[in-house]
C-alpha cells in the first residue's frame, strides 16, 4: 500500500542501530495516510498493529498515534484509534473502539513519552483487546460488549481526531489481519529491539 505524507518526512538522525529510516512528524497537522485502507473495516475484523515510536515531552491532550475514525453523518464516529493519554495517566496508551454512539476505551499504564524508542502493539480478537509495550501486556486483556461496527475511513498515522504527533517519530509499522499471540508480540520486540548501548 502507498503512503501519502503531509508535513511528515523520513529521517535517519538519532535512530538506534537497526533502524534505517523513521517517519518524523514535523508539526501538529503532520500525518501519513495509507492509501486504500478504507476497505479494511478494522472495527469489524480481528487485527494486530505493531509499531515503534519515540515521543519527547508531554502534552495536555496527548499524542495521536493512529486513527481510522469516521465522523460523517451516515457513519458517525465508527472505527479505531490509538493515542497517548495527556491527563490522568500522562504518556500511557489508550486504544479506542468506536461504534455509532458507543465508545470503548482501553487504557494502558506504562508511559511511553520519555524520549526513548518503544515498541507498542494492540491486538483485537473478537471482543477482546490487548495493549502491549515493549513486548509485554499493558495491562490485562479487556473486552468490548459488542463487536459490530462499520468503518470505511482511511487509516492515518500520527493523528487522533484533532490531536497530532508533533516532534514524534515512528518506524516499523505493521498491520496484521489476524490476532498475534503474546509470544508473537514478544518475538517481534526481541527481533527488532536495538542493541544495548556500549559503555
Amino acid at each position: 500500500y502507498e503512503a501519502l505524507f503531509n508535513n511528515a518526512r523520513f529521517t535517519d538522525k538519532d535512530l538506534p542501530e537497526g533502524f534505517e529510516k523513521a517517519v518524523f512528524f514535523e508539526v501538529k497537522d503532520s500525518f501519513v495516510q495509507i492509501k486504500e485502507s478504507e476497505t479494511w473495516n478494522l472495527c469489524e475484523e480481528d487485527f494486530t498493529v505493531s509499531l515503534w515510536l519515540r515521543i519527547k515531552g508531554s502534552r495536555a491532550e496527548g499524542y495521536g498515534i493512529l486513527d481510522s475514525v469516521s465522523s460523517t453523518a451516515s457513519n458517525s464516529l465508527t472505527g479505531i484509534a490509538l493515542h497517548t493519554i495527556g491527563q490522568g495517566r500522562p504518556g500511557a496508551l489508550e486504544f479506542l473502539f468506536y461504534h455509532r454512539d458507543s465508545k470503548y476505551r482501553f487504557k494502558g499504564r506504562t508511559a511511553v513519552n520519555d524520549g526513548v524508542w518503544h515498541q507498542v502493539a494492540v491486538t483485537k480478537n473478537g471482543n477482546l483487546v490487548q495493549l502491549y509495550v515493549d513486548g509485554q501486556p499493558d495491562p490485562a486483556t479487556a473486552s468490548v460488549s459488542r463487536r459490530s461496527g462499520f468503518g470505511r475511513t482511511p487509516l492515518v498515522l500520527g493523528q487522533f481526531l484533532d490531536t497530532g504527533f508533533p516532534g514524534g517519530a515512528m518506524d516499523k509499522f505493521r498491520l496484521y489481519k489476524r490476532t498475534l499471540t503474546p509470544a508473537e508480540i514478544l518475538a517481534i520486540f526481541e527481533t527488532e529491539k536495538p542493541p544495548p548501548p556500549i559503555r
